[in-house]
């Protein structure tokens, strides 16, 4: 798998982990890879989760899309 491939897996596999409701400093696993949940947002409509990788100190921040009932 390219180096490439595998990180756009990564950052898709984090975005749709922003859907849950995860704990600051919560360990969250993809396969061999660990990421830190420094911080979680959640507004009404809105969230987001910002992830370090536990070995590199990247910080990464998944953004979700809005989940707010509406009605017409």
């Amino acid at each position: 798998m390219s180096n490439k491939f595998s990180t756009y897996k990564i950052y898709a596999q984090l975005a749709l982990d922003a859907y849950k409701y995860r704990n600051t400093l919560e360990l969250v696993e993809f396969g061999e890879k660990e990421y830190e949940v420094l911080f979680q947002r959640n507004l009404v409509g809105f969230q987001a989760t910002l992830y370090r990788d536990a070995n590199t100190n990247e910080k990464i921040l998944a953004i979700r899309g809005t989940d707010a009932e509406v009605s017409f």
